[in-house]
């Protein structure tokens, strides 16, 4: 994520909006300000964001101020536990996303063996098109290391598919 903002970037992406200030209702300090970054980190990234120091300073600045919460309060918010948790599962429902699971991590090496592979082989092109082909289908993509697997899994399916088609074509003799 980029970490300088102009305040007209910062209005267009992160200003809070009164059906996400509702989800906001029950929650107090640190939390009420960590559950907002990770609302607003998820709009705009179409996942959560890997680690706390991953969300820009002046974000943390802009929505602290839309609620009326002093910044340093972001520091108090557990990385950890259930609360978290619990956040990132009602975010998830709140915009209508899911985890990924097994089966989606399949279905995404195929789409990439079947739509991706035959036009482009660069890694972060495909890193890209996972992430991508996630928020359209609504799913929080996976951990960067099991969307690399993922990439990795539909260029050997690729190469394999390539190499038999080869062989096919070429014949015994």
């Amino acid at each position: 994520m980029k970490r300088q903002w102009t305040v007209d970037e910062l209005t267009e992406h992160w200003t809070l909006y009164p059906r996400e200030v509702d989800l906001l209702a029950n929650k107090r300090g640190a939390t009420r300000l960590g559950f907002a970054l990770l609302l607003k980190y998820f709009q705009y990234e179409g996942q959560f964001p890997p680690h706390k120091g991953d969300i820009p300073p002046a974000v943390i600045v802009f929505l602290a101020r839309q609620l009326a919460l002093p910044p340093e309060r972001y520091a108090q918010y557990r990385w950890t536990g259930r609360t978290i948790a619990f956040h990132r599962t009602q975010i998830r429902h709140a915009l209508g996303f899911r985890e990924a699971t097994v089966q989606d991590a399949e279905e995404l090496a195929a789409w990439l063996a079947r739509e991706m592979l035959p036009h482009d082989h660069r890694l972060d092109h495909l890193h890209t098109a996972v992430h991508a082909r996630c928020r359209a289908c609504h799913l929080e993509p996976p951990a960067l290391s099991r969307v690399d697997r993922i990439v990795r899994s539909a260029l050997r399916t690729y190469e394999e598919r390539l190499y038999q088609h080869v062989l096919t074509r070429i014949g015994p003799d």
